[in-house]
């Protein structure tokens, strides 16, 4: 797990804990996946950018001897229908009823890794598939393919109904 963890930018705070840190995990199996516990700011984006320019500043290091990482496991779906948009036709010659616009998503993030699926229903569906470091506050969570200057998923972590109870 050491050479997969990597710890970029840690501020410590009161107590020994990290009061902002970046925590970079390298599965040989799977993409990379970022969190972040920094502050919230005005936009996603904003936040990427601030998280991928920290990190380009250093490699990394390795998680320090009798150090702690503890991340949170999540679990949850997500279904919304965008009725802003159904009812529409893809094609106005059309003559069955109208369509619907619902997307859903899964999210899972334990000890094995993250799994993201999402599938959207327009007529068509597709799936695709130095301190202790506590996620004990909102949190960014990115997952981004190796090599690729971008992440494909971000999330603000902020609410603890996508979390799992700690056992």
């Amino acid at each position: 797990m050491s050479k997969q963890l990597r710890v970029h930018d840690v501020v410590t705070g009161d107590g020994g804990f990290g009061k902002e840190f970046i925590v970079s995990l390298h599965p040989e199996q799977s993409d990379d996946i970022i969190l972040a516990l920094v502050p919230s700011r005005d936009s996603l984006q904003s936040m990427v950018q601030d998280v991928l320019g920290r990190m380009q500043v250093d490699g990394g290091e390795e998680l320090g001897e009798g150090l702690s990482f503890k991340a949170p496991k999540m679990d949850f779906h997500l279904t919304h229908e965008f009725v802003e948009a159904s009812g529409r036709l893809l094609n106005p010659s059309h003559v069955g009823g109208p369509l619907k616009n619902i997307q859903t998503v899964a999210f899972r993030f334990d000890e094995k890794g993250a799994t993201l699926m999402a599938r959207s229903w327009l007529g068509i569906e597709a799936a695709f598939p130095m301190a202790d470091l506590v996620f004990d506050r909102p949190f960014l969570l990115m997952i981004k393919e190796k090599g690729a200057q971008q992440p494909y998923f971000v999330m603000w972590v902020a609410n603890l109904e996508v979390l799992i109870p700690i056992e």
